[in-house]
């Protein structure tokens, strides 16, 4: 990573306003993708079970550790990713908001040019 983008990563915690919510569902996510891998083992697990001849009581244990796996997975992924959307827009507007405030141009156009460009770093920002 560059220099410009680390300054500008700093730029963008700097201003956004409301920075926990951010960081529990950037968690959950980051949770959320430990799932396959579990899911992936307790599978294993089960056919490992099938080749050895196991008990039907642990095998169906397993098959039902796989299910909630899944499950879980599912459910916490599709919630981080919509409420990680409704944090990254706010954040989007916090953005506008603040640069927005301060422009101070002497004509339309410039105010125009300004204007679009704190869009563009928003849009930037949102996408990072």
């Amino acid at each position: 990573m560059s220099n410009d983008t680390i300054k500008t990563l700093k730029l963008i915690f700097k201003l956004i306003q409301n920075k926990k919510p951010f960081y529990v569902w950037l968690f959950v996510r980051f949770i959320s993708a430990l799932f396959p891998i579990i899911t992936i083992f307790l599978f294993s697990r089960v056919v490992n079970g099938l080749e050895v001849g196991s008990d039907l009581k642990v095998l169906s244990h397993l098959i039902i550790f796989v299910l909630i796996s899944r499950l879980l997975d599912n459910f916490s992924r599709l919630v981080s990713t919509s409420k990680l959307d409704h944090v990254i827009n706010d954040i989007q507007l916090d953005i506008q908001n603040i640069l927005v405030s301060n422009i101070r141009a002497p004509d339309k156009k410039s105010q125009h040019k300004a204007v679009q460009a704190v869009r563009n770093f928003s849009d930037a920002a949102g996408t990072t």
